[in-house]
């Protein structure tokens, strides 16, 4: 607890490095396995902050302490929160499987083209979640504060939807900017749609 602060800096570090490894890559005209192995470096960096970051937060490294029981109680409680990552998982990849094998890999793409401004949008409520939640945590015991907090949590929450929800319905007149090579033209069509699974 407390550190929420240097977690952000090392998610912001490892996300930041994954960015400009793979748009260095890209303009270099290295193809696809330049880009992967931009990413592969990007991913040991960010480990090696992490490590870095961590010993730093401990007196010393600690080693697990498992207590099995404990453990299946743990994945009980939050067996809900896990299925709901699951299902989030599922439907992320296997409408891409769906759409390969029925509408062939040229759909694909202009379906994955559309989707990366949907899997954008699915971060922002971690995000205000990862912000509210230190002051939730801080409330605990006072009911008053609390359900302010997670009332203004909700509604900020609601409002950022519809406002995504605003961006991707206006999808067809805005997408060419973006996309403008014509093969990419049905994008447009699609981000509407994925306007509504933002609500």
């Amino acid at each position: 607890t407390g550190r929420y602060g240097r977690e952000t800096v090392v998610t912001g570090f490892g996300n930041t490095v994954y960015f400009v490894f793979a748009l260095a890559a890209l303009y270099s005209d290295g193809g696809a396995i330049w880009v992967a192995a931009a990413f592969a470096l990007g991913r040991l960096l960010h480990l090696l902050f992490t490590l870095f970051e961590y010993n730093k937060s401990m007196s010393r490294w600690q080693q697990p302490d498992f207590h099995f029981p404990a453990v299946l109680l743990t994945i009980k409680s939050g067996a809900v929160y896990g299925l709901n990552i699951a299902v989030g998982m599922l439907f992320i990849n296997l409408d891409t499987i769906f759409i390969s094998h029925t509408l062939g890999f040229g759909a694909t793409g202009t379906y994955q083209a559309a989707a990366r401004f949907y899997q954008g949008a699915a971060m922002l409520p971690p995000i205000f979640a990862g912000v509210f939640l230190p002051k939730i945590a801080a409330a605990i015991g006072d009911n008053t504060k609390l359900n302010q907090l997670v009332a203004k949590l909700n509604w900020s929450m609601l409002a950022v939807a519809i406002l995504v929800s605003t961006f991707f319905l206006s999808g067809p007149y805005f997408y060419g900017w973006i996309y403008p090579d014509p093969s990419l033209a049905a994008v447009g069509h699609l981000l509407p749609w994925f306007g509504v699974l933002i609500i």
